[in-house]
């Protein structure tokens, strides 16, 4: 029985993974097709916005909302361990990281990460590009 509140996919899902569904030939079988398209039209509802509010931090702090590497990455264009590179290399990375914690980007670092990719696309060296990045 599905519980209230339970999408529909889910639904499916669990009762094509039910015990009594398993045997053989079950013409009440859910087809796995069918499973994957309500799958597929759950994920739909999820909007962009929704993953706009993930990817920012709970607060926003005096220099503009936190975001995540993979905000970021997306915004840039580029892979997130790019960012994590430029980080380690270049020293890039957000301005406020302790160990063990998210890396959240301000407004401020993510500026500085634009100003790497837009050098290096024009074919600055990322040592160089780096440099004057940080030098803002």
């Amino acid at each position: 029985m599905d519980s209230p509140g339970t999408p529909p996919a889910l639904s499916l899902v669990d009762r094509d993974r039910s015990p009594q569904r398993r045997s053989g030939d079950d013409p009440g079988r859910v087809p796995d097709r069918a499973t994957a398209d309500a799958v597929d039209t759950a994920a739909a509802d999820t909007t962009e916005a929704d993953t706009a509010a993930a990817d920012t931090a709970e607060a926003d702090t005096a220099d503009g909302p936190r975001l995540t590497v993979a905000a970021v990455a997306r915004r840039l264009g580029v892979a997130p361990a790019t960012l994590r590179t430029w980080a380690r290399r270049y020293g890039l990375g957000p301005s406020e990281h302790a160990a063990g914690a998210h890396r959240r980007y301000s407004l401020t670092d993510v500026g500085r990460l634009e100003a790497m990719r837009r050098l290096t696309l024009e074919g600055v060296p990322p040592g160089e590009a780096a440099r004057f990045a940080l030098a803002g």
